[in-house]
C-alpha cells in the first residue's frame, strides 16, 4: 500500500482478505478466475485477498459479482467509545 494506512485499517483489510478468500474456495474458484471475470491481474486480487491492497466499495461489488454472490453490509454493535457524531441522539428512519 502507498498511502499510509492505521494499524485498525490494516486488521480490517486482513479480515476482509480472509472472508474473501474462504468464500472463494468454498465456491471452488481460482483467484485467476475470478480475477479475470471482474477485468483485474490476478495479482492486483491476490494482494486483496492478503489484506495489503486497499479496496473501494466500487470494487467490492465487481468483487462480489464475480464470486456471483450479493454484497451485504452489516453493521455490529457500536464500539465502546461513543461517537461524536453532529446531532447523533437524533433518531434515524
Amino acid at each position: 500500500m502507498t498511502a499510509k494506512v492505521d494499524a485498525r485499517t490494516l486488521e480490517r483489510l486482513a479480515l476482509l482478505g480472509e472472508h474473501l478468500r474462504r468464500l472463494r474456495r468454498a465456491l471452488g474458484v481460482s483467484r485467476a478466475k475470478v480475477a479475470k471475470s471482474i477485468g483485474m491481474h490476478p495479482m492486483n486480487y491476490a494482494r486483496i485477498e492478503q489484506g495489503k491492497q486497499n479496496v473501494t466499495v466500487e470494487m467490492l461489488l465487481r468483487i462480489a459479482d464475480g464470486l456471483g454472490v450479493d454484497l451485504v453490509v452489516r453493521f455490529r454493535r457500536p464500539l465502546k467509545r461513543r461517537a461524536t457524531l453532529p446531532n447523533a441522539r437524533r433518531r434515524v428512519e
